[in-house]
């Protein structure tokens, strides 16, 4: 799978993802190698909020209805909890684990904390 095809399906892996837990990384890793594209929070929000059309009528109406609105559904208390450890020169990456790791079935996306060139925390959206 090509990058630029992870990236999409990074976009869109809420809808489609098991529920993953924010990760701290032990040490910090160099891992420039997974890094897709820097995005602002309000472009991973934005990107990862489902428009009223996206969501069945049963999670617009039902008990579901209010987290489904929200940036990154269900992963919602993660992503806030990801910003709120953000400090001054933080950014915040999507990322996608190597091919080899997805053919393995081991495959891990989604947003990634970087400080000072490290990968330090991830939000793992989408895994195989």
């Amino acid at each position: 799978m090509g990058r630029l095809a992870l990236a999409f399906l990074v976009a869109l892996s809420c809808a489609f993802a098991a529920p993953a837990a924010l990760r701290a990384v032990e040490n910090p890793v160099n891992a420039k190698s997974e890094l897709i594209e820097r995005k602002t929070i309000a472009e991973l929000q934005a990107e990862n909020t489902r428009r009223p059309d996206q969501i069945s009528e049963s999670d617009r109406t039902g008990p579901r209805a209010e987290m489904m609105r929200k940036p990154f559904a269900f992963l919602n208390a993660e992503w806030e909890a990801l910003k709120a450890r953000m400090q001054p020169g933080d950014e915040l990456w999507t990322f996608a684990s190597s091919p080899e790791s997805w053919r393995d079935l081991a495959g891990r996306a989604g947003i990634a904390l970087v400080r000072d060139g490290q990968i330090v925390e991830r939000l793992v959206t989408m895994m195989n």
